[in-house]
């Protein structure tokens, strides 16, 4: 159930919030496809050949905030609009509409460079008439916004085991790298902590990302969060082995893949000592894909099984703990580690 709603309407489809929530994200990804760039220093949002990685991580970063951004906007106006809700429809058409017509021109030549900004008026522009039309036009004037505290205090059944996966394999990675460092035990020990407080305000941060992004995606879609969120542990698992064994890192192989300007993910497996032909590759996609989303439906069933649940603000209390677990052992283990040490640590980690 979520902010404000009640328990009977929490899990209802809404097509206006898929109107909404698809168009926050074409909106959001227009600057992508139209290959925009940002500041005085022009620095581009989205790479050329040979950043695959980077793009694909930038992308979704941008999906994410489109669908969270716009899904919140949705949610929140719904609420306060109860059912005469036909100003939000016509918003939430005008965002999708704003979207698809954002992309249509960033495909047919882009969106002219000082006309990039106005874009992004008019979609503030529609987001604050939806508000402002949700708020006076509220059905029930003595309604009062639900505390925050008591609905972060509000246990739900999380797939608490998927992300205890996660922060075992995330420790697992660190400690083969610092029992490598070229360090004392002590200091290997202060290290190794360190890095398991680090685990702990990532996985916080993931938790509350798919959380976030969950709760405010359409019933029917909430599938695609997790289809992103399955593969965390795979990529760390599978980062750590091609450091190991390939000498490559797992985003040089991804950026690898558009390196020669067109899209080989044949030609970089067979470089990588994965010579599997284009049938291959594919089925080896696939079968990434469904290990992963399988190993994430299995932690799902266990998780339900056991009946787990945390409440958001648990959890943004235990990331923030982890926080300042790192800082305590980073500013503690700068008094009395080596020189050596320190310097291999932060090399190692990129701290």
């Amino acid at each position: 159930m979520r902010l404000g709603e009640t328990r009977k309407s929490a899990d209802r489809f809404h097509w206006q919030h898929l109107l909404a929530w698809l168009g926050g994200i074409l909106c959001a990804m227009v600057p992508f496809i139209g290959y925009w760039e940002i500041g005085a220093m022009h620095i581009p949002i989205r790479h050329g050949a040979g950043h695959f990685g980077f793009n694909l991580l930038t992308a979704a970063s941008l999906c994410i905030l489109g669908g969270v951004g716009c899904g919140s906007w949705w949610m929140f106006c719904k609420w306060l609009l109860g059912d005469r809700d036909l100003p939000l429809t016509l918003m939430s058409v005008l965002l999708f509409i704003l979207g698809g017509v954002g992309h249509v021109l960033s495909n047919n030549g882009g969106i002219e460079k000082q006309h990039e900004s106005h874009y992004f008026w008019v979609l503030g522009g529609i987001l604050f008439l939806g508000l402002a039309v949700a708020i006076f036009g509220r059905s029930d004037h003595r309604r009062q916004l639900v505390g925050f505290v008591r609905w972060s205090a509000q246990r739900k059944r999380c797939n608490g085991v998927f992300f205890l996966i996660l922060l075992i394999v995330l420790i697992a990675s660190n400690l083969i790298f610092v029992l490598g460092m070229d360090s004392s035990w002590p200091e290997k020990v202060s290290a190794l902590l360190g890095r398991i407080f680090t685990c702990g305000v990532l996985v916080g941060l993931s938790y509350l990302l798919s959380e976030l992004s969950m709760r405010t995606a359409p019933k029917l879609f909430r599938w695609s969060i997790w289809l992103l969120v399955s593969l965390i542990p795979l990529i760390v698992i599978a980062d750590q082995w091609m450091g190991n064994a390939l000498g490559r890192r797992l985003i040089e192989f991804i950026n690898g893949l558009t390196a020669s300007g067109e899209f080989s993910p044949v030609v970089e497996l067979a470089a990588s000592g994965l010579d599997v032909g284009p049938v291959g590759a594919i089925f080896l996609f696939l079968g990434v894909l469904a290990g992963s989303l399988g190993v994430a439906w299995g932690a799902w069933a266990l998780s339900k099984r056991w009946d787990l649940k945390l409440s958001v603000g648990k959890v943004v209390t235990i990331t923030i703990l982890s926080w300042l677990g790192v800082v305590a052992e980073q500013g503690i283990g700068s008094k009395w580690k080596s020189t050596r040490a320190w310097q291999s640590e932060h090399k190692l980690f990129d701290l």
